[in-house]
């Protein structure tokens, strides 16, 4: 019945999942010099935000700071207020606990990234800034 109380709620949920899509789209094309990992937006949200990005990024990248401020323009011209952190590979992957020697190998070769499990109990990973 929450759907018949909130006659808009698909709708609007459609148009935010076009503008996330949107979101993503423009940032591969921004970063596309860089090795990207794994671009999601994820559900942590900073003040003032919609949403957040998350953006893994080669460590052998020479500038992850610029590459967030480029991620934070191209959020801007889409009039999408976000956050985006930017992390390189060897961060994130010291912020996962992976299961099994098989998911660890995949992950330090860059085939798999999320063959991994939260350290907190509530199933949120949570990343440093």
């Amino acid at each position: 019945m929450a759907a018949a109380e909130r006659p808009g709620h698909w709708g609007d949920r459609w148009v935010g999942a076009q503008r996330i899509a949107a979101a993503l789209l423009a940032l591969v094309n921004a970063l596309r010099p860089w090795r990207i990992y794994l671009l999601v937006p994820s559900p942590m949200r900073g003040e003032g935000a919609t949403g957040h990005f998350l953006i893994v990024i080669d460590d052998e990248a020479p500038l992850p700071c610029w590459d967030g401020n480029l991620a934070l323009a191209t959020l801007g011209r889409l009039d999408l207020p976000a956050a985006v952190t930017v992390l390189c590979m060897g961060d994130f992957r010291s912020a996962l606990q992976v299961d099994g020697s098989i998911a660890q190998r995949m992950v330090e070769e860059g085939e798999l990234l999320f063959a991994a499990r939260a350290p907190w109990k509530d199933g949120e990973v949570r990343l440093k800034a």
